[in-house]
């Protein structure tokens, strides 16, 4: 079965808080994947999300995060969370994000696929980088994995904690997939994502891009198995910070 991309229906600042209500703009629909994408600033504590209530009890996966920082006030992250949609989200619906701290601030964005694995393991295989104190133009996840099936869905996701930071001219992580949400620039704490096919099977992805300016940034490429996969759950390569 192959994945399709459905909605990438918002992206907001998150802002000084201990969870954030997150909504869809259209209802959801039963079999599909919903997705919640976040890079958080915690200041001087390593921000993560904790977990995500939602009022029609799917269950949300940690599907991947990366920490990165500009030293020991500036301790930043970006995550993805998933959930198999059991029961149908409505756009009058408030999920919460929980995070275990108050953040400095923060951007989230959501998005819905089908045609994907139906279970809590939906990642294939991983891979992510972040700076630590140390500022860089060429963002570079390096490689996950060879992958075990065909056709797979490629999440990439950047974050940043720079001011106004945008992607050089010709940069290449832009025609590794299609765009889908993008707050670049930002006064703070941008995030980019894109989605994906993964080849065929035995392909090893990666996420990669300049970026105009140096900044201290994180970078991850999930693999998503699709629907009726027998696969076994992964273990992903990691680097800074990367769970």
């Amino acid at each position: 079965m192959a994945w399709g991309h459905v909605a990438n229906d918002k992206n907001a600042t998150v802002g000084a808080v201990a969870s954030k209500a997150v909504s869809w703009t259209s209802n959801t629909t039963v079999g599909n994947r919903a997705f919640i994408y976040v890079v958080m600033d915690g200041g001087a504590t390593a921000p993560s999300v904790s977990s995500v209530t939602d009022p029609r009890s799917n269950t949300w996966n940690f599907d991947r995060r990366q920490a990165f920082d500009e030293g020991a006030s500036f301790k930043c992250q970006i995550e993805v969370w998933s959930a198999q949609i059991a029961t149908q989200i409505l756009s009058s619906d408030s999920l919460t994000v929980n995070f275990n701290t108050t953040l400095a601030s923060g951007w989230w964005g959501t998005g819905e696929y089908s045609g994907l694995d139906t279970t809590t393991t939906p990642v294939d295989v991983a891979a992510s980088v972040g700076t630590s104190n140390a500022t860089s133009t060429a963002v570079a996840s390096g490689n996950t994995a060879n992958t075990h099936a065909a056709n797979e869905l490629v999440i990439r996701m950047v974050g940043d904690n720079g001011n106004n930071i945008d992607w050089a001219t010709g940069d290449t992580l832009h025609p590794a997939g299609t765009e889908r949400i993008d707050t670049f620039p930002s006064a703070v704490n941008a995030m980019w994502v894109s989605d994906g096919d993964s080849g065929g099977s035995g392909s090893a992805i990666a996420a990669s891009g300049t970026l105009a300016t140096a900044e201290n940034w994180a970078v991850l490429a999930v693999v998503y198995k699709l629907a009726g996969s027998a696969l076994a759950p992964s273990h992903p390569a990691h680097a800074y910070g990367a769970n």
